[in-house]
């Protein structure tokens, strides 16, 4: 027997609603990554940086255009991000307040949180609109799943030293997590900070007594490590400087990590990683084009 899809519209009970709200219409809107004007909107990004930040919630809630009607007084908006391809994760449902000016006033539906970060939808656009209030189109909707866990939990699982690229923001979520400091903590290893604002790369070495993670945790906190030392100077000169001339919050925006290689927290592991960073150094030309000095 075929198995009957489950809709959205039985799930999240839009019936339901729209006899509590008969004043109000039912909107789905479908978030993607998308480049406007002088901004680039990363939803995925966002949510996993902080899914209660200003930032993300604001960017749920542009207006975008008066003219274009994108969010009005009058609805109930089921707001989702795109995590794949078709692969739509439901991270809030407004009911709007108030449209004026650039971002919408609006009141979270308590009533949905449960859902919030767990429930995907298979979704097609159909052509280029990325919201719809249609009840023929919106209530043939079909849920792909709920998971037990949240989105950002299953995203905080460590997945192996070489899928490891974080931005700050996102790095300093999991550094703690209890998969993430112990095996950041179990090796020592060569990583490259990449400023994405500018291209410039740092390479460095991590062999103190917790490995990467003691390295990236100072970092994390000051942005460079007094202590870290190399052929008796200090190596991380650049670090410092940008800190004091630019602040922390710079590197909050702009900075990501990266791990180059792992070796055991050995002797011959220390000595490994110390070459390596050498090699790293001169074939991705960080102390001509980057924020080595050494």
């Amino acid at each position: 027997m075929k198995n009957e899809k489950i809709l959205l519209k039985d799930i999240l009970k839009f019936n339901e609603l729209r006899k509590e709200y008969p004043e109000r219409r039912i909107k789905l809107r479908f978030n993607k990554y998308k480049e406007y004007e002088d901004i680039t909107y990363n939803f995925v990004e966002w949510y996993k940086e902080d899914k209660d930040a200003k930032k993300f919630k604001d960017s749920l809630l542009t207006i975008w255009s008066q003219k274009q009607k994108r969010i009005q007084d009058n609805e109930i908006i089921f707001q989702f991000i795109e995590i794949m391809p078709h692969k739509w994760l439901l991270v809030d449902v407004h009911k709007i307040i108030d449209t004026q000016g650039n971002i919408a006033k609006a009141k979270t539906l308590a009533e949905y949180t449960p859902y919030f970060g767990r429930l995907t939808v298979d979704f097609t656009n159909r052509g280029q609109n990325w919201f719809y209030t249609s009840e023929s189109i919106i209530d043939d909707v079909e849920i792909c799943e709920i998971t037990k866990k949240h989105y950002l939990e299953l995203e905080e699982e460590f997945n192996g030293y070489e899928n490891v690229c974080k931005k700050f923001k996102a790095l300093k979520q999991v550094i703690d997590v209890e998969t993430w400091k112990n095996a950041l903590s179990a090796v020592y290893g060569v990583y490259v900070i990449t400023d994405i604002h500018t291209g410039k790369l740092y390479i460095g070495s991590a062999y103190g007594e917790n490995g990467i993670y003691g390295r990236w945790k100072t970092y994390l906190t000051c942005g460079f490590d007094k202590e870290e030392v190399e052929d008796v100077e200090y190596p991380n000169k650049q670090l410092k400087q940008l800190v004091k001339q630019k602040g922390m919050s710079y590197l909050e925006e702009n900075f990501q990590y990266s791990i180059l290689e792992i070796a055991p927290k050995t002797q011959i592991g220390k000595e490994t990683v110390l070459q390596r960073e050498r090699y790293w150094k001169e074939a991705l030309k960080s102390r001509e084009f980057g924020y080595n000095d050494n």
